[in-house]
């Protein structure tokens, strides 16, 4: 214990008592995996210059107290906390948490949060409230998965705002609960127009996409679709002048690509285990459409290099 000072500035945790822990006055990174089974709250306000913490299953921790760190703390992950019932808010760069079923509401004011760049959240089952002064302005990255069984759809267009968010360039969402606001989101075109890559995976009821809600998405150069059970076809895709890459996995009902084509600056293709598109067009799906500009091409456990 008598080697540990305030010179140190990195730690992984298992046990530390609160007295020696004071003593790390220039601790930068700290770690609690799967460790201190008996605390409830931890004090973070006696780290002055923590930039980064991860609590990743801490199977009793409720809260914890951030005072002092606020302007120094930049990177926050939580992972399988299943207790923890409330979170800080902070001058925070990326923010991760997952796991966590007693979480009920974010920070009322994570929308202040103008340095945050990366927001992840997922498996938050009784999470009922988010966002609902809006999302921080500047966020580059957004997911969210598995989070919004609870949630009102309506939601989405009165707080979250991301039709307002000009520097989210990538948005994920998925899981339990979501097709209703994915629904919500492209029907009212609430995805911001400088979007360059959307995720949607794990949705069980999705059975197309809404052509309204892509086509004002003039900037979007990604499409990642995975794990939707029910889509059964695609939506126009051609007007999307700026498209690179389109992946789609594990959609077993996908019987349909886009009449008219790809859109012509299209450079990577991948399909796989999409069993009703298979037998229905099979290797002659390279043949269908006009691949001339195709770097890149997946099909079916089989790679096409198209140059």
């Amino acid at each position: 214990m008598d080697v540990l000072c305030g010179s140190v500035n990195q730690l992984r945790l298992e046990f530390l008592p609160h007295e020696m822990l004071a003593k790390l006055t220039s601790l930068e990174r700290l770690g609690i995996i799967e460790s201190c089974d008996s605390m409830r709250t931890f004090p973070l306000g006696i780290f002055p210059k923590l930039w980064f913490l991860n609590f990743r299953k801490c199977q009793n921790l409720e809260s914890f107290s951030i005072e002092g760190v606020d302007k120094n703390l930049r990177d926050l992950y939580i992972e399988d906390c299943p207790n923890l019932g409330g979170l800080p808010a902070s001058n925070l760069n990326h923010f991760m948490i997952n796991g966590c079923n007693n979480l009920k509401s974010f920070p009322e004011r994570i929308h202040t949060l103008t340095a945050l760049r990366g927001l992840v959240i997922y498996d938050l089952p009784n999470l009922v409230s988010f966002a609902e002064c809006g999302l921080p302005p500047n966020l580059r990255d957004f997911s969210i998965d598995n989070c919004c069984e609870r949630l009102r759809p309506s939601s989405v267009g009165e707080y979250w705002g991301l039709q307002g968010l000009f520097s989210l360039e990538e948005f994920s969402i998925g899981g339990r609960g979501s097709d209703d606001i994915l629904e919500r989101l492209f029907k009212e075109q609430l995805l911001p127009p400088n979007l360059h890559t959307l995720h949607i995976n794990t949705l069980s009821s999705l059975k197309s996409l809404d052509i309204n809600g892509l086509g004002h998405l003039t900037s979007l150069q990604q499409l990642h679709i995975s794990g939707c059970d029910s889509l059964e076809f695609l939506p126009r895709l051609r007007h999307l002048t700026c498209f690179q890459q389109l992946h789609i996995y594990s959609c077993p009902s996908l019987e349909f690509l886009p009449e008219e084509g790809l859109p012509p600056s299209l450079s990577s293709l991948s399909i796989s285990d999409c069993s009703a598109l298979e037998k229905r067009t099979g290797y002659l799906l390279l043949e269908s459409f006009s691949f001339a500009r195709l770097l890149y091409c997946h099909f079916w456990g089989r790679v096409y290099h198209c140059i």
